[in-house]
């Protein structure tokens, strides 16, 4: 039986994704975390290395979207810097949201990634869609939103429990 809570991969950022194998292996639609996983939480503008990323691998015919639980206003705007679909306050890790990506993409689950720095809403909710579960590490883990900040101990130890050590905690030693 599958651990839902074991990430496919765990990468330092996004940048670190090894993109040409995850289409390789059959992966169509990309399915990305803003808050994070892009950009911190209290940033307004994506910079340009995650724009030209992005837009990198639509040219790859990667489908990517945006797949946050963050208010509509944020997502909005994130989406029009980015030329991006998605879904605000999407409910990760329930599968709504990601039903609809699938639908409107024409995508089954198998052919999904669902990326971002949080174990129990991404990973989790790409493996209950069917597909991966990418866990990138939060890029400031050490101001993020509260009810986040209260995750994170009890991600550590799901992690710790799977044989994962977090980068931070790699380079500590």
């Amino acid at each position: 039986m599958r651990d839902l809570l074991m990430p496919d991969q765990y990468v330092p950022s996004i940048y670190e994704i090894d993109f040409e194998a995850l289409w390789n292996q059959g992966i169509r639609g990309l399915f990305f975390d803003i808050d994070n996983t892009l950009i911190p939480f209290y940033e307004e503008h994506v910079p340009a290395k995650c724009v030209k990323l992005l837009t990198d691998l639509r040219r790859r015919g990667f489908k990517v979207c945006l797949l946050s639980n963050g208010r509509k206003t944020r997502v909005q705007s994130m989406r029009k810097q980015l030329q991006l679909s998605g879904t605000s306050r999407s409910g990760k890790p329930l599968q709504y949201a990601v039903s609809y990506l699938k639908f409107k993409n024409g995508l089954k689950g198998k052919q999904i990634a669902v990326i971002g720095d949080q174990l129990f809403m991404d990973v989790l909710c790409g493996h209950l869609a069917g597909g991966m579960g990418i866990l990138s590490e939060p890029i400031d883990r050490v101001r993020d939103e509260a009810s986040v900040m209260k995750r994170r101990s009890a991600e550590v130890k799901a992690l710790h429990k799977r044989g994962i050590r977090l980068f931070f905690e790699e380079s500590m030693h």
